[in-house]
């Protein structure tokens, strides 16, 4: 498709880390009396954006704890499971063979763009991007306004973006780019497929359409 770049979500679709956001938030619904989730199947039935109606499903009441709270738990117990992610399977090599296509790589995330720098440079997989965009907070509202201002920093691209939710694709919209969904991350094959777009179950099968 003559693409000039390829935009990558980052968690769940360049990162492995869905076990350990269920053994994050479980902590926390257990420790206030709360259903847990039983297993990641489950997870990417519930899991959504913005974040704050995904906690509310899960029954967390904000007028007890406000969810900027909740958040904060959240992260630290994040952080303290992070050991545990992972790149997703097939990942580097996706990586390697894009970038050897001269194609610019670039990473659209609604999580906080300073925790992005650090957990890129853990995995030493910095150096395969151009910009990393992401939020100023932990609050991982969206990302459609990032979308935006990508696009107007890249108006002349034609742009491949990839991610593993309903909202990437929504984001792919807002910088007007073609979307890649991959089901292996936060949500459902099924939820993915609904909106019509191509849905790969392999992160390295992208590069079929590149």
């Amino acid at each position: 498709m003559n693409y000039t770049h390829v935009i990558w979500d980052f968690n769940g679709t360049i990162l492995s880390d869905m076990q350990i956001c269920i053994d994050s938030v479980n902590e926390m619904l257990s420790q206030r009396k709360l259903e847990t989730i039983s297993d990641i199947e489950a997870y990417r039935r519930i899991f959504d954006f913005p974040v704050i109606d995904y906690y509310r499903r899960l029954g967390f009441d904000f007028s007890k704890e406000p969810y900027e709270e909740l958040a904060k738990t959240w992260i630290n117990l994040y952080e303290k499971n992070f050991s545990r992610a992972k790149l997703t399977e097939n990942l580097y090599e996706t990586l390697f063979s894009i970038s050897k296509k001269g194609i610019t790589q670039d990473i659209i995330s609604a999580g906080d763009e300073k925790m992005l720098e650090n957990q890129l440079a853990k995995f030493k997989i910095r150096h395969f991007f151009g910009t990393v965009m992401g939020l100023d907070n932990i609050h991982a509202a969206g990302k459609t306004e990032i979308a935006r201002a990508w696009r107007k920093n890249n108006p002349c691209a034609k742009a491949l973006f990839i991610g593993d939710t309903i909202h990437d694709a929504e984001s792919a919209h807002e910088a007007e780019c073609d979307c890649i969904l991959f089901s292996g991350g936060h949500q459902s094959g099924d939820k993915l497929i609904s909106r019509k777009l191509p849905v790969v179950n392999d992160i390295s099968e992208i590069l079929n359409y590149i």
